[in-house]
Formats: C-alpha cells, structure tokens, sequence
C-alpha cells in the first residue's frame, strides 16, 4: 500500500495470498478482479495487477475436488499516475510560495529544498525549508520580495527526497520561466521538439501562457526543453507581441538576449566551429556589453528585474534590439514576407555579435549599426527611408534615457500604434452619489468621484496597462473639457478600475465620459455618457420659526414644515437634541405625543431639518409656545350663612 498506509489505494499492483493449502499438490487456486464476476487462475502465491484502475480481489482453491469458500474482498485502487503541477502562487508577506497539484500529496513525505532552485532580481535565493498540506507543496524562503520569479524543481533520484502525491507517485520535474520585452502577458508557448526553430502548429502547449508577470510554468519535457514564444502583450507598452522570442533547452528565461544566443549557436558552422551555449552567451554579453553578477549567465538572466549598477545599461541594449526585431517583423503585411524579415534581422545582430566578439570590441546600437541590421540578405534595406530614420531616432532616445520609464515609452511611441479600448463604462462612486439614493447620479457634490471600469485582459494591443491615463471628460456641450486626470496604477489594474475627482462642476444636468490615453500616445474613443445632475442649492424652509399651542388641546399636529427646493423630493427630519415629545413626519407635520400643560412645560423647543434628493439640507428652529388659559375655578370667600332679616322686612335687602 504505497503512498499513505491503509487508504486501499497503491500504484504497485502486487498482491500476495496467503493461507493456501500446499499439503496437496494437485490443489489449484484462483481469483477474481471483480468481486467473483470472472476468475483467473493463481499461479504460486501471488497476484499482479498492471492495469490502473478499482479492483476488488477474492481468491478461493480447490484441494481434492472440494473449492472453498471466497476469500474476504480486498477493495484496492491502482493509481500510477504522478500529480501535475498546476499553478506557483507567491506570497511576499508570509515569505512562501505555493505549488499547487491537481491532487492530494503525500504529507509524511520529507522534500528536500535542494530540489528546487528560486531565482529573482538575478540573486538565487536559498530555499529555507518545505511543507505539504493537501495538493499544496509549500517553500519557506525568508528572502522573498516582489516581482517575477524563476522557480524549478528538479526530481531528485532519490525518492525519499522528492515530491511524492499520496499514492506515493513521483511528479515530474517543473520549471517556471519567465518571457519578456516587458513582461509579456498571455504569449503562445510552443516546445520546439524537431529543433528547427519554427512554431509549427503541433508544437503549441495548449493550455500554457504566460501572467502579467511573464511567468510561464511548465512540467515535464516541456521544463528543459527548447521553447518558442509568439503573441501575446507586452505589459509596459501594452503593445501586441511581435517577436518570435526563442531560448535554448534548460534556460528559465526568454527575452530578446535569449534569443539573440540561440541564433548565435544557430549560425555557426557546426561541422567547423560549433559553439556550446557558454560560448555563445560570452559571445554576447562581451560584444553587447552586457554586465552581469558574479555567478550569472544570460541563462536565468531578466533584464526587468535587474537592480544592480548596470541594469539601465542593459536594459537599453535589449530594449534597442527587441524594437529593431519589432520593426523587421512588422515590416510588411504578408505574414510570410515579415517573418523573412525578422529572421533576417536577428541573422544581421548574431553576425555583428560574432564578428565583435572575435575582434574583442563591444556595439554601440547607433544609426549605422541599425541600417546594418535592418537588410535583407542581397543589402536591399527592409524598410522604408522614413521607417529607418524613425527608428534610428527610437534607439538614440533609448541611448540617452535616464530610467526604464524612459525608454519604455521611447519603445511604446515606436511599436504601438493601436489605442486602447474605450473605458467599459463610468459611474459615480457610491459616497459621492449623495442623498436618497448612491445609484440615481443625483448629488450634491460638486467634486464628484467617477469610478472608471476598463479592460484589461485583451490580447490586441487595446488593454490598458500600468501607465496609461485616464481622463474624465464633460461632454455636456459637445466638447470635452479634461476635469479630472489619473494614471493607471497596479492597484488600478488588478482592480480593473480607477477612481477620479473631478473639477468643481457647474448645477444642472451634467454629462460626463472617460477616454485613455495609453503610453505611446495614443487616445482611445469615449466611453459610454453618464447622465449626473448636480444640485448643491439646499431647500429654503418658508414655514415660520414660532407656533402656539392651547394648553389642554391634546396630542395632535402642532406645526407644519414647509419649504421651496428647485429639485424638489424634500423630506423633513428633526435634528438631535429637539424635545423628545416632538416628532415629524417625511411631509414635514410636527405632533406634540403629550398634551400640552403650561403649568408643567410652557414651551417646546426643535429644529426641523429639510433634505431634498440630492442630499442638500437646510434647518429650522422653531419655539413652540403653549397658550396659559384660566383652568382655575373661582373660590367662594362668604361665610355659610346669610344675615338674619326680620319677616315682612320687604324685597331688595342685602342678606
């Protein structure tokens, strides 16, 4: 029972049986793959099982004549297939990153971190420790930080060492690569398996691409083998992909230096002067002057992620290049005709690599050297006049740029003509969309905040990208002033998303867009209008700010709110702090819940609040009087008895 212990699933199919009778010796055995369907003779005293599959085992044997009874089942799983890896997460906080398989692994198992190999910003770094839970392989690496990632494992041959599923079975040796010029999102991958150098249409990994990091994981072959990438879009320009970048087997990067080695050993005579990849990649660095650290080749080397003195030197060297290879590729409408023209233009830049590097001098990517590249075969320019003075222009930009930024736009303003996709849509943030609903566009807020939605998964060259500005545009009439401007950030993109403030806007009905303008310059249409009405006049209470009520009148209406508002909708509330006896309706009609007793509360004191759609609100205190009436009956002070008068005394006394 390989892999976990007793959970009836094994990928070795030996089964032994024990407890036959031998004593005669023309005693049989048999036994059943299916629970006593069908039987097939036992041979010694063990069964094997090649096929994969859910068995259940029974055996019984028949000693003089007499067969016994079946065998308890044994309910056994063959499974000899190893877990593939799908997906290498990284998280920089916890300092681990996730190797995810399509199936449980094998928890008791001890990989060693020698196994794998981690490489980011051209340092190796040192795989502390690694954990399995589930269909997750863990690394423990305390120097982590963001960015791409080279990750490979290496399947060691010891099987103790290695990475092993729950069954027990070994999963092939992975690798993740990463592809750039400008980190290339969703390119093709295919594994050059005749060697030729062509991305035939069988030779594509369906299924494999590369994330907005350029990171492509492989397993497999396909790890250390001889890859091509086309398509896709460079993440700093946010052009299409135009190259066709290669690199040789074993390399864990593919760029514009990858490519220019692999063309290199390619066109040496290798029945004369056949070049190792070492000696190619010396080639190369020595003649493009390109610097490494101590212990690096262009093997792992991304020049994205270089921090050391040299890395914007290097950077313009592939940058100048890949543009060059960029113009050649696109240098004709006939796919045909371009790809002629690219491989004559990388023929071109292995050649003067060759020729520099024997002469012991390093290139300047000038003018000259750009005309010497941009020919076919025959010295007939591939392209026009005003194209190779543009990009002998590019390139000397590119020479004197002072940061990455400057030489990606340099590289953008050349290559991509294509803008990006009108915004998706536009629409007020929910806190700036005030008053009775976050949803209705009316607002009191001047300065609204429009959330910006856009695309950022196409591969045509017409998503946005970190870089790109967004503006928010007043289309009310006709025009489309600017009130408010961002550049996309990387929050920005993974939330798909930008929020922009705008410029105070005027009352009244407002229609508002949003356009892009992407690195190179170029300006997307409009996004779909927002109709906002703008409202910041608050309502105008006309009801007056005293009242009376007769004391003993009862409970009831005491007062009645009432005000002008252009908009319209208004409601009325009370403020904090008014007489808790009070309360009033939405229409504005104030009832006194007790009734009124001058002798124990001669007034009443609160303020009405009238709100109108757009949020705005203006208050009101009113005093509300109660009206002291005479309650009190008269006191009687004359004594009980009348003055005694005599009889006879005659009408009209005072008694």
């Amino acid at each position: 029972d390989s892999g976990v212990n007793n959970d009836g699933v094994s990928n070795q199919g030996g089964i032994t049986v024990a407890g036959l009778d031998s004593t005669d010796p023309a005693s049989t055995w048999e036994y059943s793959l299916d629970g006593g369907s069908n039987w097939q003779a036992g041979q010694g005293n063990s069964i094997s099982i090649a096929d994969e599959g859910s068995f259940s085992v029974v055996a019984r044997q028949t000693v003089g004549g007499q067969v016994s009874e079946s065998s308890v089942a044994l309910s056994l799983t063959i499974d000899q297939t190893p877990a593939t890896v799908v997906s290498l997460g990284s998280s920089v906080g916890d300092k681990t990153i996730a190797v995810t398989y399509d199936a449980e692994m094998l928890e008791s198992g001890s990989p060693s971190p020698s196994a794998f190999t981690v490489r980011q910003g051209g340092a190796e770094l040192v795989v502390d420790g690694v954990s399995v839970s589930g269909s997750v392989v863990t690394l423990s690496v305390t120097t982590l930080a963001s960015g791409s990632l080279q990750v490979s494992y290496q399947a060691p041959a010891d099987a103790a060492s290695a990475i092993q599923d729950s069954v027990g079975n070994l999963p092939a040796s992975f690798s993740q690569i990463v592809v750039s010029d400008g980190y290339i999102r969703g390119a093709e991958v295919y594994l050059d398996a005749n060697g030729d150098g062509v991305a035939d249409p069988e030779e594509l990994l369906n299924g494999v691409t590369s994330n907005s990091s350029g990171e492509i994981l492989l397993d497999g072959a396909a790890a250390g083998g001889e890859l091509i990438i086309k398509g896709g879009v460079n993440v700093d320009t946010g052009a299409v992909n135009e190259l066709t970048m290669v690199a040789p087997a074993g390399y864990s990067v593919v760029n514009p230096l990858s490519t220019i080695v692999a063309e290199v050993i390619k066109a040496a005579d290798s029945a004369v002067t056949p070049l190792t990849v070492e000696e190619a990649e010396a080639a190369v660095s020595a003649s493009l002057g390109i610097t490494l650290a101590e212990g690096e080749d262009l093997s792992s080397y991304d020049p994205l992620s270089d921090t050391s003195d040299a890395a914007l030197s290097n950077q313009k060297v592939a940058a100048q290049l890949a543009t060059v290879l960029v113009i050649a590729s696109t240098s004709s409408e006939d796919a045909s005709v371009a790809a002629d023209a690219e491989a004559a233009a990388l023929s071109n830049i292995a050649n003067i690599v060759v020729t520099k590097a024997e002469a012991n001098e390093t290139v300047t990517i000038d003018a000259a050297v750009v005309a010497e590249v941009l020919v076919d075969e025959t010295g007939a320019s591939l392209v026009s006049t005003e194209k190779l003075e543009e990009i002998q222009e590019t390139v000397a930009v590119m020479e004197q740029a002072s940061s990455l930024d400057e030489v990606v736009v340099a590289q953008a303003v050349a290559i991509d003509s294509t803008a990006a996709a009108a915004p998706l849509s536009v629409d007020l943030k929910g806190s700036s969309d005030s008053g009775v609903s976050d949803s209705d566009d009316l607002t009191s807020d001047a300065t609204a905040t429009a959330v910006v939605s856009f695309d950022t998964a196409a591969l045509d060259g017409t998503a946005v990208v970190v870089g790109d500005t967004v503006e928010l545009v007043d289309i009310t009439s006709g025009g489309s002033p600017v009130v408010a401007t961002g550049v996309v950030s990387e929050a920005d993109l993974g939330a798909g998303v930008i929020e922009l403030t705008s410029s105070e806007l005027p009352d009244g009905s407002v229609s508002l867009s949003a356009r892009v303008t992407d690195v190179a310059g170029n300006v997307s249409g409009n996004a779909g209008p927002l109709g906002v009405v703008i409202d910041t006049t608050a309502p105008s209470i006309t009801s007056p700010p005293v009242a009376s009520v007769d004391e003993n009148s009862g409970t009831g209406i005491v007062y009645s709110a009432s005000s002008t508002d252009s908009g319209g909708g208004v409601v009325y509330t009370l403020a904090s702090g008014s007489d808790s006896s009070v309360s009033v309706d939405s229409a504005g009609a104030v009832t006194l819940a007790i009734d009124p007793d001058y002798e124990t509360q001669s007034s009443y004191d609160f303020t009405v609040v009238a709100t109108d759609d757009a949020g705005n609100s203006s208050q009101q205190a009113v005093l509300l009087s109660v009206n002291n009436l005479d309650d009190t009956a008269p006191a009687i002070t004359s004594g009980g008895t009348a003055t005694a008068i005599a009889e006879n005394s005659g009408a009209g006394q005072v008694v």
